[in-house]
């Protein structure tokens, strides 16, 4: 240095690269937390989709031939639960040959199952369970967010 000049400094400074590192960080932890969220959401609505599909072979399958409790075939009350196998058929009436209850395993749900029918009319309904999403409620009115089938 000549004279008391003094050198330009050219660059960031350690504080402004903190900084900057320190937005990026909370910038990205909000991110994170959305996306997550929006899986979760996605999988609701895929899994509800998927119960929802089931409802016109389970309405056939009680109009066409099934008369008491579907459900006791696997060795429930009315009143329980059932989770069937993935690839079992609601009932063995030829009108929903080829339907099988859907495998969500992938989607981090499980489900119970019960319908009932008699000669005047039906129910049945799925309860899907999941840990960190509210359960989804189906009945021969459509599927709905609810938690009362836990």
């Amino acid at each position: 240095m000549r004279g008391g000049e003094k050198m330009k400094q050219k660059g960031f400074t350690l504080v402004e690269l903190l900084v900057v590192i320190a937005i990026i960080g909370i910038l990205s932890t909000v991110a994170i937390v959305n996306l997550n969220s929006a899986r979760d959401k996605a999988k609701f609505a895929s899994a509800q989709a998927a119960m929802s599909q089931m409802s016109t072979p389970i309405i056939l399958c009680l109009d066409e031939e099934v008369t008491g409790n579907i459900a006791s075939t696997y060795g429930q009350a009315a009143a329980d639960w059932v989770i069937p196998a993935a690839d079992a058929a609601p009932c063995d009436a030829s009108s929903v040959s080829g339907s099988a209850f859907p495998d969500l395993t992938g989607s981090g749900w499980s489900y119970g199952t019960n319908y009932w029918h008699d000669s005047s009319s039906y129910s049945w309904g799925f309860c899907l369970l999941h840990s960190t999403i509210d359960d989804i409620g189906c009945d021969q009115d459509g599927c709905a967010a609810s938690s009362t089938c836990t």
